[in-house]
């Protein structure tokens, strides 16, 4: 495997948006460690967090009614107030 670069990691790392929708289209939802799964698959690819982000996220991180959701656990230690898509909401609603 060749060495990553700075700017081949970030292309290395991306992920297409076909691969995406079969990653979501392959989420069976019938248990509840899998609707965990599915919340941290949309929370991961709908907004894009690191998987720290989501370890730290709370339902008192959710602003339901402004559909609005706070990360406070972020790589720069500030706190970041995002939309939230209506399928990630639906997600995390469901665990």
């Amino acid at each position: 495997m060749p060495e990553l670069g700075p700017a081949n990691h970030v292309a290395r790392l991306s992920v297409t948006q076909q691969r995406s929708q079969r990653l979501v289209d392959a989420l069976v939802y019938d248990g509840t460690r899998l609707y965990r799964t599915a919340a941290i698959v949309h929370c991961a690819l709908d907004l894009g967090l690191r998987s720290s982000e989501v370890a730290y996220l709370g339902l008192d991180d959710i602003d339901w009614s402004a559909a609005t959701i706070t990360l406070r656990g972020t790589k720069g230690r500030r706190e970041d107030v995002m939309p939230l898509p209506a399928a990630t909401g639906q997600a995390i609603a469901i665990t």
